[in-house]
């Protein structure tokens, strides 16, 4: 029999090293290349938009150690509220309800943030999100199962490199440089107008400057 696992909050001043090391687990499994270390973790932890770790996420215990993290917060995007979940589930622990646990702790822990006032300005629509992968088994029957639709795909192109690289110019007048601190509010003040127009854009925060530029 599969021990049981349990739901608690997520400690800012213990956790990071066991939840970097799981997500990076999950990832690689799953075949993503973001594969935190404690720092990277805790700088997007740390500097996320509507986002408190202590409070906003849970962790799945089995015989005390991590077997998945979930994640929420939310954003205002395109006239209503998004709130975003991210999940990760230890391999050798899915098909047991980890997942399900987690996701629906998300869920209520949103609904309870918007009737308190901290969810968002409560005149706005609002609905809940991630993203998932049909590759990973369990992924789409887990967003169905709760009442999620698809609404956007993402692709990922990629091209060998065992063949030479085209020499393409850049057009008269450009060039690439290196970047120098002080020109770093430029390049995000640019970035966000380039962005205005994109998929349901978000507020941009001062928060989301320094998780940019401060990335370790």
């Amino acid at each position: 029999m599969s021990a049981p696992f349990r739901l608690r909050p997520f400690d800012p001043a213990r956790d990071y090293p066991a939840a970097a090391s799981l997500v990076s687990a999950v990832n690689e499994h799953d075949g993503y290349d973001w594969l935190p270390t404690p720092e990277i973790l805790r700088h997007e932890f740390e500097h996320s938009a509507n986002f408190r770790p202590a409070m906003d996420a849970r962790v799945a215990e089995v015989d005390r150690a991590a077997a998945g993290v979930v994640t929420a917060e939310w954003r205002a995007r395109a006239g209503k509220i998004v709130h975003h979940v991210e999940l990760w589930v230890a391999p050798a622990h899915r098909g047991r309800g980890v997942g399900s646990a987690l996701l629906a702790w998300a869920e209520a822990h949103e609904v309870d943030r918007v009737r308190s006032g901290d969810g968002g300005p409560v005149d706005l629509a609002h609905e809940i999100g991630g993203g998932g992968d049909p590759a990973i088994p369990g992924s789409s029957q887990l967003a169905a199962k709760r009442g999620y639709a698809v609404v956007r795909h993402w692709m990922e192109l990629r091209r060998t490199l065992d063949g030479p690289i085209p020499d393409v110019p850049l057009p008269s007048g450009l060039a690439v440089r290196p970047v120098a601190p002080d020109e770093h509010r430029r390049i995000w003040e640019a970035d966000v107008e380039a962005f205005r127009d994109h998929w349901e854009a978000s507020e941009r925060t001062e928060q989301d400057f320094e998780r940019w530029f401060h990335d370790p």
